[in-house]
C-alpha cells in the first residue's frame, strides 16, 4: 500500500511539473454536462445505492463490490449449511468468466475501430493529444523504476542488496515488457528472488499473491488517466479534496485490476464514475491510454514484487545481503 501511494504521489508530482493543456484535449472530444457535487456526496453515491436493482448498474461499481465482500464472507460463516450456495458462486464465477473471455476477444476489434475513427476524423492532431500523456507517464515511470526502487533496495539491505536487485533483474524486466502481464512474470520473478538470496517462504507468498494485488505502474496510469480526463473535460485537478480522492481511486483500482477478470477495464469505469465523466466520451479515451502505457506499466507491477519481497525479508526476516 506504502508503494502505491508513493507512486501515485509521484505521478501527480509529475503531471504537475508538466501539464495537460486543456485547451488541446477540450476541442477533440464531445462536451456534455458533468455532474458535479461535494466530496461527501461523492463518497456517498460511490459506496451506496438507492435500491437494490441499482447494484447492478455501472455507476454502482464499488457498492458492488462491496456487496460481494459482504455476501463471500457471509457464505464463508455460513458453514456446511452454505455449501450449495458455495457451489452455485463457484459455477456462476466460473460461466463469468467464460462469458467475459468471449467478449473480451472481441473487443480488441471495436476498440481499434474507434481508434482507427479517431485518427480518419482527427488525423496527426489525436497522436499530439496521446503523446504528451504519454512521454510524462514514460518519463515519470523511469524515474521511479531506477530511483525509487534502488532506494527500496538500500532501505533492504544496503549498497549489497542493491548489486543483488539489479544484477538479478534484467530478465524479469524483459518478460514483464514483452509479456504486459505481471502473472505471466511470476517464474521469472521467483527465479530471479531465488538468486537474490530471499527465503523461499517469503518469495513463495509475497511474489504470487503480489502479481494480483501490488501495482505500482497501475497506480501512476490510474493518476494519468483521471488528470487527462480532468484535463479532456476543463475540470480543476489542484483541488486537496480532488486528489485525495484521486489517491483513494487509485488505491481501489490497484487491487481491482487484480481481483477481478479483465479488472482494468472495470477500474476505469470505476474511476469515471465517482468523477461523474460522460462514460461515452471517456471510457474509449481511458481504455486507449491504458493500453499505450501498459508495457512500463506492467515492468513496475512486475518488478515492484521483487522489491517488496525484499523489503519484507528484510524486515521480517532479519535478512542480510
Amino acid at each position: 500500500l506504502a508503494t502505491i501511494l508513493i507512486s501515485a504521489i509521484v505521478m501527480i508530482c509529475a503531471v504537475y511539473l508538466f501539464p495537460i493543456h486543456q485547451d488541446i484535449a477540450i476541442t477533440k472530444v464531445p462536451f456534455e454536462k458533468i455532474e458535479s457535487g461535494s466530496v461527501g456526496d461523492q463518497i456517498a453515491k460511490l459506496l451506496t445505492a438507492n435500491d437494490f436493482f441499482e447494484l447492478l448498474s455501472r455507476k454502482s461499481m464499488l457498492a458492488l463490490i462491496i456487496f460481494s465482500f459482504l455476501i463471500g464472507f457471509a457464505t464463508l460463516q455460513s458453514g456446511e449449511k452454505g455449501n450449495a450456495f458455495k457451489s452455485f458462486l463457484d459455477s456462476g464465477n466460473e460461466v463469468m468468466k467464460q462469458l467475459l473471455n468471449f467478449i473480451m476477444k472481441m473487443a480488441p476489434i471495436g476498440l481499434g475501430a474507434y481508434f482507427a475513427y479517431q485518427v480518419g476524423v482527427f488525423g496527426p492532431q489525436l497522436l499530439g493529444v496521446y503523446a504528451k500523456p504519454m512521454g510524462v507517464y514514460y518519463v515519470a515511470c523511469i524515474f521511479y523504476f531506477f530511483t525509487f526502487f534502488s532506494l527500496y533496495a538500500i532501505i533492504a539491505g544496503g549498497k549489497r542488496a542493491f548489486k543483488v536487485f539489479w544484477s538479478n533483474n534484467i530478465t524479469p524486466s524483459l518478460t514483464a515488457i514483452g509479456t504486459c502481464s505481471s502473472i505471466a512474470t511470476i517464474p521469472a520473478n521467483l527465479d530471479a528472488a531465488q538468486k537474490m538470496g530471499i527465503p523461499s517462504h517469503v518469495r513463495n507468498l509475497v511474489i504470487p499473491l503480489g502479481a494480483p494485488l501490488h501495482k505500482d505502474g497501475s497506480s501512476m496510469s490510474s493518476i494519468l488517466k483521471i488528470t487527462f480526463l480532468f484535463a479532456m473535460f476543463g475540470k480543476d485537478f489542484t483541488e486537496p479534496s480532488t486528489i485525495l480522492l484521486a489517491l483513494g481511486i487509485t488505491v481501489i483500482v490497484s487491487i481491482v485490476e487484480g481481483g477481478i477478470p479483465n479488472g482494468g477495464y472495470i477500474g476505469e469505469v470505476l474511476a469515471i464514475t465517482v468523477y461523474g465523466f460522460p462514460m461515452e466520451q471517456a471510457l474509449p479515451v481511458a481504455m486507449i491510454l491504458g493500453t499505450l502505457v501498459d508495457p512500463i506499466a506492467t515492468l513496475l507491477n512486475a518488478n515492484g514484487d521483487v522489491i517488496s519481497s525484499m523489503l519484507v525479508s528484510r524486515f521480517s526476516e532479519k535478512t542480510k545481503w
